[in-house]
Formats: C-alpha cells, structure tokens, sequence
C-alpha cells in the first residue's frame, strides 16, 4: 500500500480534497449504499468489513514524507466508526497519526461509538458530521440495519458541538 490517502476524483472531490478510507467496506448494511459497486464488489463482500493490511504503516510514511497539507476525509467508502471498529479501533491509531503531523480532518459517520475519540477530534483542527438519511428509526431499520439510531447520531453531533469541535 503507497499512499492511503487520496485525492477524490469527480464529484466526490467538492467534499474534501483529500480522503481515506480507514477500512475495506461496511458493516452498517446500507441497502442503498453506492460503494460496493464502486469497489467492484458484491454487497455481501461489501458488507463483511475487514481491515486494511498495513494500512497505519502506510498513513506513517506518508504523513512522514510531509506530503499532507489538505482537510483529509474519513470516509468516502466505509464507516470510520462502524461495527468493526468497535474492535480494532484503527480510526482512533489514524486520528493520532493526524494529531502527530498536524494534519486536519473531518469525520462522517453514522457509528454509534464516535465519541469515543472526541477527546482527539477536540485538539485536532477538525469536523464532525453524520449522515442522517432518515428522521425516523422505522425507515432507518429498513434502509441502514447496524447503523446508529437516528436519536444516537443528533446526540452525537449534539455533544460534538458543545466540545467546541466544528459540526
């Protein structure tokens, strides 16, 4: 793996000038989610999240090469804070590697464990936002099985703002 972070192509590029996705897929099962037929895979694959193999080693070495100077994006194609993080934490390792080189970010999420890292997001220059599709839990159950309830997400965002982080 060369260089994790990116430079979004298209109309994903008026988001964020740079991204990085923390993890290969998703675990929040969204019916309606673009990303597996970007990434050429099934929503099965899709939806079985995994790791990506050396994947702080890599952000390291960029990050040490000095090349990132632009707001980088978590996530275009995963949940930073999806049902696998939960376990592995690598978004709270990314967010440290960020906080080493001084390099900004903004996070989108529809994890329910976000705050968990808020204490990060608080001295690093960055954004947090969530998706909220739906107002309501009924269609949210439907459309976004293992995402955070929508309560759960105004919450998050709520709490983000009174810790002064940008929202």
């Amino acid at each position: 793996m060369n260089n994790p972070i990116y430079e979004p192509r298209g109309r994903a590029r008026e988001y964020s000038p740079l991204a990085l996705n923390v993890y290969k897929g998703c675990g929040h099962g969204c019916r309606y989610c673009y990303a597996p037929g970007a990434l050429h895979l099934t929503r099965e694959e899709f939806n079985a999240p995994g790791r990506r193999e050396g994947l702080l080693d890599a952000v390291r070495r960029q990050l040490e090469r000095n090349t990132v100077k632009d707001r980088v994006l978590l996530c275009f194609t995963c949940d930073p804070y999806g049902p696998l993080d939960r376990e592995v934490e690598d978004t709270r390792a990314v967010l440290e590697l960020f906080l080493e080189h001084d390099v900004p970010c903004q996070v989108l999420t529809k994890g329910v464990h976000a705050d968990r890292d808020f204490d990060l997001l608080q001295e690093l220059d960055a954004a947090f936002a969530v998706t909220m599709t739906f107002i309501d839990d009924m269609n949210r159950r439907e459309w976004e099985p293992f995402s955070a309830p929508v309560a759960r997400r105004l919450a998050l965002v709520r709490e983000a703002h009174d810790l002064g982080i940008p929202t």
